[in-house]
């Protein structure tokens, strides 16, 4: 279970590339992103390229986080910042 929470993240270590546990938490309107955190080490990526149905799915995940299973479709964007989602 995720759960929604905007506050900075403390240092961790950063995950293995493959490793991360990306939770999607939004999306960026204008570029058409899927917006994903990673719950272990707070990095943030987006999915470019989505379905519809994905992109339907995404856009209540700011009230409903949910974990994105496909981390090849990942593209990493920040290896810090504010802390979206975190485990329960």
């Amino acid at each position: 279970m995720m759960k929604k929470n905007k506050k900075k993240r403390d240092a961790r270590s950063v995950c293995e590339l493959d490793k991360h546990e990306w939770v999607v938490f939004g999306t960026a309107v204008t570029e058409v992103w899927i917006m994903v955190q990673c719950v272990e080490c707070g990095a943030h990526g987006t999915v470019d390229v989505s379905t519809k149905e994905e992109w339907g799915a995404a856009f209540y995940a700011d009230e409903t986080p949910y974990q994105w299973e496909d981390n090849s479709r990942v593209t990493l964007r920040s290896l810090e910042g504010d802390c979206f989602v975190e485990k329960k």
